[in-house]
C-alpha cells in the first residue's frame, strides 16, 4: 500500500488479529464486483498502445522485471503481481503513473518492519518513457487498461501529491 491507504495499515489494520484479517477477506470476497472497469479503447488510444508497447516492454524488462517476474505474476509478499491487478486496470491511470513516479513504500508495521519498497524513475525515465512502460503494464497478460500518453505523465510529474 502507499499514499493515504499506507497511514490507515499503519495506525490500524496492522493490529488486527488473523480472525479479523480472514473475517474481512470473506466479506469482501462476498462483494459483487462492481466500477473501475476500464472502458474499451478508442482508436486513438489503440494507435497509442501500439506505438508505445514495444518500448514499454523493453523497459519493463529492464527496470521491472527482477521484481515483478517475466509475466507480472509479481514475487509475494514483497513484489505485487501486475497481471490482473485490479489497481492497474481502473480507468484512471493515476495509481499506476504515479507508482512508476515517485516509487512507492509501504509504512513498516508489528509483523514487516522493514517492507520492501519500489523506487521512483522519475528522475530516470521521461514522460514518453513512463507513459510507454505504463501503457503496457496496463495492457500486457491480459489486462485490460488503456493506453497513457506522455501528456498524462507530464501533468502528473508536475502535480502536487495529495
Amino acid at each position: 500500500v502507499y499514499g493515504p491507504m499506507a497511514e490507515v495499515v499503519y495506525d490500524s489494520l496492522q493490529y488486527l488479529s488473523d480472525d479479523d484479517i480472514r473475517a474481512m477477506a470473506v466479506y469482501l470476497k462476498s462483494l459483487p464486483p462492481h466500477g473501475g472497469e476500464a472502458t474499451p479503447p478508442s482508436a486513438t488510444a489503440s494507435e497509442e498502445k501500439d506505438r508505445l508497447f514495444p518500448l514499454g516492454g523493453k523497459i519493463y524488462d529492464a527496470q521491472c522485471a527482477t521484481c515483478h517476474g517475466a509475466k507480472g505474476l509479481g514475487k509475494l509478499p514483497d513484489f505485487p503481481p501486475l497481471a490482473n491487478n485490479q489497481s492497474i486496470q481502473m480507468t484512471s491511470s493515476v495509481n499506476p503513473i504515479r507508482m512508476v513516479l515517485n516509487g512507492g513504500y509501504p509504512p513498516g508495521t508489528g509483523r514487516n518492519p522493514r517492507p520492501y519498497g519500489m523506487p521512483p524513475f522519475a528522475q530516470s525515465l521521461s514522460d514518453e518513457e513512463v507513459a510507454a512502460v505504463v501503457t503496457f503494464i496496463r495492457t500486457a497478460w491480459g489486462n485490460h487498461g488503456t493506453a497513457v500518453s506522455a501528456r498524462d505523465v507530464s501533468e502528473l510529474r508536475s502535480a502536487p501529491l495529495d
